[in-house]
């Protein structure tokens, strides 16, 4: 990683440039990765999530005729609903 190129005007730069950022940019996060996992309140999966969004793609497919403003409240509405019944 501390490999050095010589160009032809003498300047030299790190011969692989991106796996030392990717090297770094690791060691310097790495106690920010995986931070969910600490955490009772994240799923480890986002399946429930995946099947919300299936469900509010089918209705607004349903509803294809509403112009942007009208979905953008049906999508408000539809969130509003499901989580006033999850309460």
């Amino acid at each position: 990683m501390n490999e050095k190129t010589i160009s032809e005007n003498g300047k030299s730069f790190y011969t692989h440039k991106r796996l030392r950022s990717a090297y770094f940019s690791l060691k310097r996060n790495l106690s920010l990765l995986f931070t969910y996992e600490n955490l009772d309140l994240v799923p480890n999966t986002n399946n429930s999530l995946e099947a919300n969004f299936n469900d509010l793609k089918t209705k607004l497919r349903n509803h294809r005729w509403l112009n942007l403003a009208n979905k953008k409240k049906f999508i408000s509405w539809y969130f509003f609903i499901k989580n006033s019944i999850k309460k």
